[in-house]
């Protein structure tokens, strides 16, 4: 053991499951459901299963684990779970803690093996420890960078500030260069307005002459007059004297015959 790594006793070291990416494919119809398992010393911590994860599966899980001293590695182990056969081992890595107990701070992504050293994908694991073997200068890296999207946007804020204030006080006239506008009293008085003759009373205009319609008749007195009554009657009676005759005539023929 390393003199710089010792002292880690009862220190808690902060992980961070991230994802895993192009891991081995057990299925041979449907998508895997990975889920990862991290031992370390005596103690062991399980992810949540992601379904249908397949090759790439993300999780996003944090464990605190209490570092004991001798053991500077953690072993990971990638399973497929199943529920009516045996869970399937994806891969296995072992993971050294050298760089985040020195550093605080570790985020890379590691390979995993599987039987005969194949390569089985890799997984992403972010690592941060705040014991007293980090060394000064890392804790003031690790703070610069956690803090440092804050820092670059009240950089920004600021020199937008003033550069406003330096281009709103160079808008401004001095002193010197004020205009010198004149007393209200120094200009003459506005002329007053023309005045305009009173428009002519409008003419009376004549009443209007309406000359009645021209009659639809000529001469109405050419027409004349219709027959009077009783010359009607003295007409309709000797029609019907002359129609009595004939009807005697006709009975006398109608008598000699028989």
């Amino acid at each position: 053991m390393s003199m710089s790594t010792s002292g880690i006793q009862g220190h808690q070291l902060q992980i961070t499951v991230v994802a895993c990416y192009n891991l081995r494919d057990t299925e041979w119809i449907s998508r895997q459901d990975p889920y990862v398992c991290i031992k370390y010393a005596n103690a062991t911590y399980s992810t949540r299963t992601c379904v249908d994860g397949n090759r790439n599966p993300t999780f996003g899980e944090t464990f605190n684990i209490t570092l004991v001293e001798g053991y500077q590695k953690l072993s990971v182990s990638v399973w497929n779970k199943n529920v009516l056969m045996p869970n399937y081992l994806i891969g296995t890595g072992k993971i050294p803690l050298d760089n985040a107990l020195l550093n605080g701070h570790d985020d890379t992504a590691w390979p995993l093996q599987y039987k005969s050293q194949r390569h089985a994908g890799e997984i992403r694991l972010t690592m941060r420890y705040h014991g007293p073997n980090v060394s000064t200068n890392s804790c003031i890296i690790l703070l610069i960078s956690l803090q440092l999207p804050a820092i670059l946007k009240f950089s920004v804020v600021h020199r937008a500030q003033v550069g406003y204030l330096r281009r709103s006080a160079s808008c401004l006239p001095s002193p010197d260069c004020a205009p010198n506008f004149r007393p209200r009293d120094e200009y003459p008085p506005p002329p007053h307005p023309a005045s305009y003759p009173p428009p002519p009373h409008p003419a009376p205009y004549p009443p209007p002459v309406y000359h009645p319609p021209p009659s639809p008749y000529n001469n109405p007195a050419a027409y004349r007059p219709s027959s009077s009554y009783p010359d009607y009657i003295a007409s309709q009676l000797y029609d019907c004297a002359s129609f009595l005759n004939i009807f005697q005539l006709g009975a006398q023929l109608h008598k000699s015959r028989v």
